[in-house]
């Protein structure tokens, strides 16, 4: 069985034999249909009024190259070429509907209907068309069942007809995933989302006969194709390891991942298996008092969970980097690394207020480029290694006993300079506004305290070369204060009126940069 969209180009070019396949699968009782009874009409007769039917048919199929108000035809066709099944797709008064929904007689009760409903809403949401209507019969069970599985709920009762609708995105992308996986899906379920303009992500729970998944379907300008085919190289590297995290899921259609066109906005699709461990949001959900396991956690295994990786991936070919590179923009949406970007938003956003500590954003702000330049002078030198790099509560996999056992969500992952990397993993950044203990010596000296701890466990299992050494104090001074939560939290406090705690961020800032210290 194959698909087919017959749209006004396609039909002008039909052949005859097209066109004949194409009445036959309407030709079923239409001289009932128009009054007419076979029993009181010679054969004479008869075959005069099915010729004059066929005729009228064929007008009104040739007529819709000019039809403004056609869109297309989905047309379902067995290996040799005969269709089995089609509807049409309309416009009336700026509304979208299926019509003419119809299964050969010989093909009855079988699904052929369904596939096309199935194939006419994927090619309308392609065309960016945002709800679907079709009007059934409200005598005709098999349609009403047909449009309900696949989530079609009825908007309007005209007695003998009912006007069904789709507009829920849930249910559309339903055979999108029963397409990609090849399989039907029992049930389908909205575990998160994110509908910002320029990052828009759904992520599901998918329940098969024989399997439970994680289907992702994610549109913004670093998920693509390509960089999930990598990222499938690394998520074997991490179970590899002793890292446990979810697989991909390979179709025999499309591989391991596939663009799809939804509301006119590109969407790449894949799916993975799902999670054997609750992550650490999970757990804090169900149990509060795990927070302080928790943070031991983070204090001892994630120093170790990055030793490890760094040194099981230094220096590993792979094509994309992740988002902490420094010097390097990490998706096309901005053309400079994150750490200047957000920097760069959040002094033009302060420069003309008044009220904010003038003398200390500027030495801020150029304190941060001065770094950089002593620092790019020998950046593309530093090691790299790949990582997942997107460590957080709602990523993290633990077991019972409070230990780190693998993650989830690899969209962010790529080659990172390993001591850049790690700074920003085991970086502290406070996000409640906590006033003047922000320039407290006891606040800035007890996470320095905390981070040299980590580092210590970290070099049990990663060696520093002298280069890496050499940058490391510069490093700490360019990432700590300038990442993009101490930045972003900045604007946020700015853009609610709360001017002191600015002001008291941006000398924590300077005093991070005035620190005299020595890691090594």
């Amino acid at each position: 069985m194959y698909i087919e969209y017959w749209d006004k180009l396609r039909i002008k070019a039909l052949s005859s034999q097209e066109k004949c396949d194409w009445f036959d699968v309407y030709n079923n009782g239409l001289l009932e249909d128009r009054g007419y009874s076979q029993k009181k009409l010679s054969i004479e007769e008869v075959l005069e009024i099915n010729k004059k039917i066929k005729n009228e048919y064929f007008e009104y199929l040739e007529s819709l190259v000019e039809d403004s108000n056609f869109q297309f035809y989905t047309v379902l066709k067995d290996d040799s070429k005969k269709i089995v099944s089609l509807s049409r797709l309309i416009k009336r008064d700026q509304v979208i509907y299926i019509a003419g929904l119809e299964t050969h007689r010989d093909f009855r009760r079988i699904g052929y209907a369904k596939q096309v409903l199935q194939a006419t809403i994927k090619k309308a949401f392609e065309e960016a068309y945002e709800s679907i209507h079709s009007v059934v019969r409200n005598w005709n069970i098999a349609s009403i069942k047909t449009h309900e599985s696949l989530g079609f709920k009825v908007s309007e009762n005209k007695g003998d007809n009912l006007v069904y609708s789709l507009n829920n995105i849930n249910q559309i992308i339903k055979p999108i995933f029963e397409e990609f996986l090849d399989t039907k899906i029992l049930s389908l379920r909205l575990l998160n989302e994110r509908t910002q303009l320029d990052d828009i992500r759904f992520n599901y729970e998918i329940i098969t006969e024989s399997a439970k998944y994680v289907g992702k379907l994610h549109s913004n300008s670093f998920t693509k194709v390509n960089r999930l085919f990598e990222t499938a190289k690394l998520i074997n590297i991490y179970n590899d390891t002793g890292y446990f995290t979810p697989k991909y899921i390979v179709s025999i259609r499309f591989g391991i991942a596939h663009n799809y066109n939804i509301f006119g906005r590109i969407y790449c699709l894949w799916v993975e298996e799902y999670k054997s461990h609750l992550t650490i949001s999970e757990v804090l959900i169900k149990d509060a008092n795990a927070l302080k396991k928790i943070e031991k956690l983070k204090m001892t295994q994630v120093p170790e969970y990055i030793g490890k990786i760094a040194s099981f991936t230094k220096n590993l070919n792979y094509d994309t980097y992740g988002p902490y590179r420094l010097f390097q923009a990490f998706d096309t949406s901005s053309s400079v690394d994150e750490y200047e970007e957000y920097l760069s938003k959040a002094y033009n956003l302060l420069m003309n207020d008044i009220q904010i500590d003038m003398t200390t954003l500027q030495k801020v702000y150029k304190g941060f480029f001065k770094l950089r330049k002593h620092i790019k002078k020998r950046y593309s030198d530093l090691p790299y290694a790949v990582f997942q790099s997107d460590l957080q509560d709602d990523n993290v996999l633990i077991d019972e006993d409070y230990n780190f056992v693998g993650l989830i969500d690899f969209n962010l992952a790529g080659r990172e300079k390993v001591i850049t990397y790690l700074i920003n993993e085991l970086a502290y950044q406070e996000l409640e506004s906590i006033h003047k203990f922000w320039v407290d010596d006891i606040y800035i000296n007890r996470y320095l305290d905390i981070f040299k701890e980590q580092l210590r466990i970290f070099q049990k299992f990663y060696q520093f070369n002298d280069l890496e050494k050499e940058l490391f104090t510069d490093l700490y001074k360019a990432i700590i204060p300038f990442k993009f939560y101490p930045l972003t939290e900045i604007i946020g406090h700015f853009k609610l009126g709360n001017i002191e705690e600015v002001n008291f961020r941006l000398k924590w800032m300077e005093k991070i940069l005035e620190l005299d210290i020595q890691f090594f």
